[in-house]
């Protein structure tokens, strides 16, 4: 996913932050675009990179 999201966003940062308790969130601008905790979860493939890329284009 890490390079699917740098790949379609050149430029872009990215953190890994290790956290515990199943914990999975993926951020863009300091607000979350997924939660593994608010939809019990993982990411489908591509679903970070578009929910990054609906932040954008807004």
């Amino acid at each position: 996913m890490l390079a699917e999201i740098k790949d379609r966003f050149p430029g872009i940062e990215i953190i890994k932050v290790a956290s515990g308790g199943g914990v999975f969130d993926v951020c863009h601008g300091g607000v979350i675009v997924f939660s593994k905790g608010g939809v019990n979860r993982f990411p489908h493939p591509g679903e970070c990179a578009r929910l990054i890329a609906a932040r954008i284009e807004h």
